[in-house]
C-alpha cells in the first residue's frame, strides 16, 4: 500500500504518460531490497551496485583532504558491511543482480549488456554515451562526483581510485582491517596489509 502510494506520487511528479519501466536509485536503502523483491503485485527486479568501501568513505566525506567528515568512519563501514550481507543473502534470488561499480566502469558495454539481459530489455549503444542521459524532470543528467571529475560522453573513470590520494594510510588501514572478509569476497585488493 505504501509502495503503491509512493509510485503514484512519483507518477504525478513526473507526469510521464508513456512510462513502461521505473527505476529507483538511492543510497542507504539496501534494507528495502528484500521487501521489494517479495512484493507480489508488481514485477520488481533489483540491480544492486556494490562499490569499494575506500571509495565510498572518500566520496561520502567530501573527497578532499580538508578533513571535513560528514559521516563517522564506523557508520559508513557498518552500512557497507550490511550492504555486502544483503548481497550474500540475495545473490541466488533470480530477481536480484549485483554489479560491482569498478567492474562496470572498466567494462561498461559488457555490464550494460548483462544488466539489459537481466531486465529483459534490449541493449543499446546509447547506454554508453552519457551525454544523452536525462534526469526525471527532463534536464540533462550530470555525473555526480565528490571529486569534481567529469566526462560528458562516457562513464567517469577519473574518480575510480581517487581514494588513494584522499585517504590517509591509517584510514585505508582501518577500512581494510574492518572490511577484510567482505573485500576478499568481492576480490578487492587491499594495499595496507600490515595494518593492525
Amino acid at each position: 500500500f505504501v509502495f503503491e502510494g509512493l509510485m503514484s506520487i512519483l507518477n504525478e511528479a513526473y507526469n510521464k504518460k508513456d512510462v513502461r519501466y521505473v527505476g529507483l536509485s538511492e543510497g542507504w536503502c539496501d534494507k528495502y531490497i528484500d521487501i521489494l523483491l517479495n512484493y507480489t503485485d508488481v514485477d520488481i527486479q533489483c540491480i544492486h551496485c556494490l562499490r569499494d568501501p575506500r571509495a565510498i568513505v572518500a566520496s561520502r566525506n567530501g573527497g578532499s583532504r580538508l578533513h571535513v567528515k560528514k559521516y563517522p568512519l564506523l557508520f559508513i563501514l557498518r552500512h557497507w558491511r550490511t550492504t555486502i550481507a544483503y548481497y550474500i543473502l540475495l545473490n541466488n534470488n533470480p530477481k536480484y543482480m549485483a554489479v560491482q561499480y569498478e567492474n562496470l566502469v572498466h567494462e561498461p558495454e559488457l555490464w550494460f549488456k548483462k544488466m539489459c539481459h537481466f531486465l529483459a530489455v534490449p541493449f543499446s549503444e546509447s547506454l554508453l554515451d552519457t551525454s544523452g542521459f536525462l534526469n526525471g524532470d527532463g534536464s540533462p543528467w550530470i555525473q555526480n562526483s565528490a571529486f569534481q571529475v567529469s566526462s560528458k560522453r562516457s562513464i567517469n573513470v577519473g574518480s575510480l581510485f581517487k581514494w588513494k590520494e584522499v585517504l590517509s594510510r591509517e584510514e585505508i588501514g582501518v577500512i581494510e582491517y574492518l572490511c577484510k572478509e567482505e573485500m576478499d569476497l568481492l576480490e578487492l585488493e587491499r594495499i595496507n596489509l600490515e595494518f593492525s
